[in-house]
């Protein structure tokens, strides 16, 4: 008897339900499965459906997984909250199980419980002008968010952090501490695994300098005392412009190199 004949009638079935729901030929499916995994379903979708309708139904089942797995997983207290870092890959594992074969990049803002408050997703690679750390700070600062947990997706599976992880990390880093708030983790999520930078020790390697910048920056007020919200998107600012002004010589001379 073949091993995988559990695995071949459980495939079976699966083709069954997608033809069901998406009118995608059953045996074009099961073949599919057979040769590719599952797993690559929605992001070969292109190989399967031959109308727009028959695609958006099938994003739609996956969006449906993706949801249902996601909400079972808070149903006990009807909150997600990121008690360590399996529970947040866990989470943006589900949350970008619906991808369309895409780099997508999200942030979880949360509570001083480490509870989500909210979480925004946007679409494009890191190294696009899409990710935006001060819209992150102002939109903590507006939901009064005490901490983030940034994440994004590699298509390629190859989970490895690329040096552009590292920088958009350390920025949205400095730019929280400033703040008073923190950035806990930045998970990244690939061919239905996930990995975290703070398991990594990269979140620990990080040095902002933003204790440095809050005390060059008084002027003559309790130390205790925070500042107004102007007053800490500007010091957020003026983190991220001295930190460009530091790193942009040592982009400068990678580059140099890399000819």
């Amino acid at each position: 008897m073949a091993k995988d004949k559990q695995y071949r009638e459980d495939s079976a079935r699966l083709a069954v339900l997608i033809q069901k729901y998406t009118n995608i030929p059953q045996d074009k499916v099961y073949q599919f499965v057979m040769e590719n995994t599952a797993d690559n379903l929605l992001s070969y979708a292109n190989k399967l459906c031959k109308t727009d309708m028959q695609r958006q139904k099938l994003t739609a089942l996956f969006e449906f997984k993706a949801l249902y797995e996601t909400v079972k997983g808070a149903d006990k207290n009807r909150v997600y909250q990121f008690a360590d870092t399996d529970v947040s890959k866990e989470y943006f594992k589900n949350y970008f199980a619906d991808n369309d074969g895409k780099e997508y990049f999200a942030v979880a803002y949360l509570d001083t419980q480490n509870q989500v408050i909210k979480t925004e997703k946007t679409a494009g690679t890191l190294s696009q002008a899409n990710v935006y750390p001060r819209e992150i700070f102002k939109e903590a600062l507006f939901i009064n968010a005490g901490s983030v947990v940034l994440a994004h997706t590699h298509p390629s599976g190859d989970l490895t952090p690329s040096t552009q992880d590292i920088e958009v990390t350390a920025r949205v880093k400095q730019g929280m501490e400033v703040m008073g708030g923190k950035l806990l983790d930045h998970i990244i999520v690939g061919d239905g695994n996930a990995v975290s930078l703070l398991d990594m020790g990269e979140i620990h390697n990080i040095r902002t300098g933003a204790s440095t910048l809050r005390e060059n920056t008084k002027t003559g007020r309790q130390a205790a005392k925070m500042p107004g919200i102007k007053q800490q998107l500007a010091l957020a600012k003026q983190q991220l412009d001295r930190e460009s002004r530091t790193t942009a010589p040592q982009r400068k001379t990678n580059e140099r190199g890399d000819r």
